[in-house]
């Protein structure tokens, strides 16, 4: 019971904070360069998909420890208290994430775009359980390639390009 509780905790935070944030891309101001789409469109577009997921996580998970308190007050689930080796191993996994997430945005400005992101993605595979390496080691650069190309040539936004020798990286890659 406690994980749906957790699970729920977690998608409400994460729902409220796409409407926190929604609302402050609503107030970002105008600018003339992006006035067909406004600089608030995409931003907006994303915490809007956002809000949208986790409102559905939020109701997934409220069905979920609904399901589980029915099962427990009818004395179908006793609670050991003792989690299993496999609920330990993934909560591990969303905990060796979380760091990455966080190393990841303390890197990027230090790193760049570009270095960042490949290594965020190539340590990120090792936290799934997808076994095919040929498409864990192509994912990262290729993905990270698109995304460079789309931010810097089709929205001609910069990216962080890194400090000192990364910085010499980044001006061969992009």
């Amino acid at each position: 019971m406690g994980k749906a509780i957790v699970n729920l905790a977690v998608a409400g935070f994460f729902f409220l904070g796409s409407i926190w944030l929604w609302y402050i891309a609503d107030g970002f101001p105008t600018s003339p360069r992006y006035s067909q789409i406004d600089t608030d469109y995409w931003p907006k577009l994303v915490f809007a998909l956002m809000a949208l997921t986790t409102g559905g996580q939020v109701v997934s998970s409220a069905l979920s420890l609904r399901a589980e308190l029915k099962a427990w007050n009818a004395g179908l689930a006793p609670d050991t208290g003792m989690p299993s080796a496999q609920s330990m191993f993934i909560f591990l996994r969303v905990i060796a994430m979380a760091v990455l997430i966080m190393a990841y945005y303390f890197g990027f400005q230090y790193l760049g775009f570009s270095i960042a992101t490949v290594l965020f993605l190539w340590l990120a595979t090792f936290t799934v359980s997808f076994r095919n390496a040929a498409v864990k080691i192509l994912f990262a650069p290729l993905f990270t390639m698109a995304l460079a190309l789309i931010f810097t040539q089709v929205l001609a936004l910069p990216l962080p390009r890194g400090v000192g020798v990364f910085y010499d990286i980044s001006l061969l890659l992009y």
